[in-house]
């Protein structure tokens, strides 16, 4: 996903403004320009992981080599602390699952169907954070931190890094779930 803004912020319509402005203020008060977009709904059909949430945000690789550096510790844990409002306000969201047939999709899920996090390596590849559905504000904040750690690394160039080692370098989706407190690749099929 092309963008020459840091964080871009994409979510469905019907989503309650309320939810979106919050993470919106914050990223305006710490200066970090954004893209908001707002989606149509529409239905997909692929195998539900792959499909994008409800609330999504994409953090580009440019944040991590002007932004992130910039920001001091204050602004940091503001920033965390403003994507675990919008992670806790978005599971909140009722979810509506339509199966093609029985059995292929379990209504319920340890995993959100409404939140997730995209970003990219830096040979391209796609990779999706996908959170567990209900988690405390310590726990996300956790993931939420363990994730930036893990594209710093990354995108800084630290040598035997997460996504160097684990994600294959392809052009499709890689999936990432937070599992036993700690990132993992993850193929749900």
């Amino acid at each position: 996903m092309a963008t020459n803004k840091p964080i871009l912020l994409g979510w469905e319509k019907g989503i309650p403004s309320d939810i979106i402005s919050d993470f919106s203020s914050v990223l305006n008060e710490l200066s970090i320009p954004y893209l908001a977009e707002e989606r149509e709904q529409r239905i997909y059909n692929a195998s539900e992981f792959y499909i994008p949430t409800l609330v999504g945000i994409f953090i580009a690789s440019n944040f991590f080599g002007g932004i992130f550096k910039e920001a001091g510790k204050d602004a940091y844990v503001a920033l965390k602390n403003g994507i675990v409002r919008l992670a806790k306000n978005s599971s909140l969201l009722p979810v509506k699952i339509i199966k093609a047939g029985e059995y292929k999709v379990p209504d319920t899920s340890d995993y959100s169907r409404v939140f997730s996090i995209y970003s990219e390596t830096v040979s391209g590849t796609k990779i999706k954070f996908i959170f567990p559905g209900k988690a405390s504000d310590a726990e996300y904040f956790d993931m939420i931190d363990a994730m930036l750690k893990i594209l710093e690394e990354h995108h800084q160039g630290v040598k035997n890094n997460f996504l160097a080692e684990m994600i294959p370098d392809r052009r499709s989706l890689q999936l990432l779930r937070y599992h036993k407190r700690s990132w993992e690749l993850w193929k749900p099929l």
